[in-house]
Order: structure tokens, then sequence, then C-alpha cells
């Protein structure tokens, strides 16, 4: 009886606010409450900004009043969620608090990004072909080889070869590769991002009909001979160099940047307490004092141990064991976490987490980390699982935890000095 009178208020609500009954301006449509949950007051353009962002899947499969009787319904039944998580005070809990702010930190320093780093790249023509030049980028191989199983095997075949020995005939009756059929020959060009380092390193300075010295590869010993050689030219090339050389200015404006706000914000660390985090980190009972212990101080705040902990079991770092050392440790640190605690700390300098872009953002993160407490809360109470069904699980679908999704690609910047690659 109270959920048919509940239906056909909402009804009557949503009427209204189609057809303007009894409105005395259009403009005030907008501000119509079509239903309360407890104090708070959906509105007609909330359900409107509701409508049109909702995507076709999630949408009634009813038409006029009672699709948007649907659509009000998913609505109040948010509201419902929420409330139900303010009156336990989960968005004041640490299981929202803390994500929220990793959240925070990680969209105010991405707008940083933006404006301090991406927009202040500049790529002048007159680099791109210098790069060509001096990297001497787009040269393209033809090879073919021979595979032995060791080094000295691999000399052997050199000398064979410059004692006059045919290479597609040696192939044939030497190499161990499946190719040894057809005499080695690889049918076919490769850049120099089709091969690995040492393959790279070896041939690609190599003339045609040039021998390569032995290299040693997973499979064994190589020796690549070069059967024809091209370039690709600078026209050909100019994307990928442009991709490149934005990618390695945008690293060292980064970094020039990070350096600078770690001056600013007086960065201050504290190796003496890496024994502390070290015990923590191998301990399934980590103390709760020594996780707030700071490792990184700051003019506002600090990178706690428990901040480190919490990075580790994101899957961030390497999960499988502790760091080797300090430096380690602050390298993960400085990689994921420091970087954005910086640049968000700016961000808020800038007054960009007053913006009411970010503040609408913010709002509607609370409110979705807070469902989740809620359902995550009454989901444990419901459901047990037994440490040996979480062992069957894991050795049924043990090919999700041990293989890649797909293939992985692995950009490449050149640079000049090892400090620059780190």
């Amino acid at each position: 009886m109270v959920r048919g009178a509940f239906d056909k208020c909402m009804m009557l609500a949503v009427l209204v606010f189609l057809f303007g009954c009894g409105q005395k301006e259009a403009t005030d449509e907008g501000d119509l409450v079509l239903v309360k949950v407890d104090e708070y007051a959906i509105r007609a353009r909330e359900l409107q900004r509701f409508e049109a962002e909702l995507p076709d899947r999630l949408k009634s499969s009813e038409v006029g009043v009672e699709s948007h009787r649907e659509h009000l319904q998913g609505l109040v039944d948010r509201q419902l969620v929420l409330s139900e998580a303010r009156r336990r005070k989960l968005d004041s809990s640490p299981g929202v608090q803390q994500p929220l702010t990793r959240a925070e930190n990680k969209r105010l320093s991405q707008a940083i990004v933006t404006d301090h780093i991406v927009s202040q790249v500049r790529i002048e023509e007159e680099e791109l072909k210098e790069a060509y030049e001096r990297y001497q980028l787009g040269w393209e191989v033809w090879p073919a080889h021979i595979l032995s199983a060791t080094e000295e095997e691999a000399r052997e075949v050199i000398r064979a070869l410059e004692n006059g020995a045919d290479f597609h005939a040696l192939a044939r009756e030497r190499s161990k590769a499946d190719d040894a059929k057809v005499g080695g020959d690889l049918r076919g060009f490769f850049g120099q991002g089709d091969a690995v380092p040492a393959l790279r390193e070896g041939t690609f300075h190599l003339e045609v009909e040039e021998l390569s010295q032995p290299i040693k590869t997973v499979d064994g010993f190589e020796v690549v001979k070069i059967l024809d050689k091209r370039r690709r030219s600078f026209v050909q090339e100019r994307s990928g160099i442009l991709s490149q050389l934005k990618e390695r200015k945008l690293v060292v404006q980064r970094r020039e940047l990070l350096e600078e706000l770690k001056e600013r914000f007086q960065v201050r660390y504290h190796g003496e307490r890496v024994s502390i985090a070290l015990r923590n980190i191998q301990s399934n009972s980590p103390d709760e004092e020594e996780l707030k212990i700071p490792l990184i101080s700051l003019s506002s705040g600090a990178i706690s141990i428990g901040d480190y902990l919490a990075y580790k079991k994101k899957g961030l770092g390497k999960k499988d064991r502790a760091p080797k050392d300090s430096l380690e440790l602050f390298m993960e640190l400085e990689k994921r976490v420091l970087s954005d605690r910086l640049m968000s700390m700016l961000a808020r300098e800038e007054k960009r987490d007053l913006q009411p872009e970010f503040v609408a953002w913010k709002e509607g993160q609370l409110e979705e980390l807070m469902a989740q407490q809620l359902f995550a809360a009454a989901i444990s109470r419901r459901v047990e699982v037994a440490e040996e069904e979480a062992h069957q699980y894991y050795e049924q679908y043990l090919d999700t935890y041990t293989s890649l999704p797909g293939p992985i690609q692995l950009p490449e910047v050149p640079v000049d000095t090892e400090t620059e690659a780190l």
C-alpha cells in the first residue's frame, strides 16, 4: 500500500515536470522537486541530467512517463544507499577517505602535468631532422642467420664463411634454427624496433654482404649476414621521431619540475627508518603505530610507511618482494607517490581544488566510494570463502595470474646518458 502511494506521488511529480502543470514560468521547471529522500531533494534538472548521461544499455525499456518513473526510481535508490552510507559515517571512514585522497592527488597531478609539462614542450622541425641523422634512424636490414649452440661453434661458422663457404648451404647444414631449410634467410626487411638490442647493436651497422661477430641470444649464438639494406625517408620516419623526441622532452621537463617542487615543498628523506618499513612490509600483521611513521617529510604532510604499503597493495610496485635497499624503496615512492603528492600540492596552491568542475568530480567520487564500501560491508557479512575454495579457484584459473592479457608495446626513447635514462 505504501509502495503504491509512493509510485503515484512519483508519477504525479514526473507528469508535473513533463507538462508544466501549475508552473508559473518554464524557467522554474528545473527547480521542481520531484521527490525527497530524507533531506535530499531530487529536482527535475537532476533527472534530466541523469537521463541525458545514462548509457543506452542502462535506459528503461519502457516509454513515456513510465521510463521517466523508472529512471527516477534509480535516483531514489541511489540516494537511499548514500543516506545509509552517511548514517554509518562511511564518508569519513579510512576506507573511503584514503582512496579519495589518492584519486584527488592523481587528478590534480594530471592537471599540473598538462599545464606545466605537456604545454611547455615544443619540437622544432630542425630537431627532427637532426635526430634522424644523429641516431641514424630509418635503417632496415634484410638478414640471414646461422644459429649455433656455443660461441666456439659460431666462430667456426665465421671461419668457414671467410674461407669461401656458401652462407645458405652452410646454414642448411649447421644452423639449429627452424629456418635452416631455407638457408637461414629471414625473408624480409626488419627495422630497428623489430630486433632485440643484442641483434640490433650487432647488425645494423653492417654493410650488405658483411658478417657479424657471434651474437649471444636466448637461443644460442647467431652469425648474421646482411643480404640487403635500405633506409626509410625522413618523411616516412617523421611521426615516429616526433613521438620519441616529445616523450624525451616530457621526461626532462617532468624531472626538472619535480626537482623544483622538492626544494619548494622542503622534501626530506628518512633513510634511518627504512628498516622499520621493511619489517612491516614483510610482516603479516604490520604495527599500526609504526605505519604512521613518515618515510618522506614535506612542508605540509608526509608520506608514511602505511602509504608505502598501500602503494604496494595496489599493484604499483614489486609486490613479490620487499625492496632490496633504501634506494629502491625511495625510487618506488618517488616514481608513484611523491611525484603525485608534490604536483597535487602545487595544484592546491593554485586553487585548482576549488574549481567547480573539480568539486563536482570529488563529490561524485566520494559518493561512489561510499556506495562501494556499503555494498562491500553487506556482502562480506553474507559471503564466506574457505581457504580450500580460494586455492581451488587459483589452480583452476592459474593462467590469469601467470600470463599477460595480450601483446605489450614497449616504446623506445633514445637518450645520451644513463642519468637521462633514470
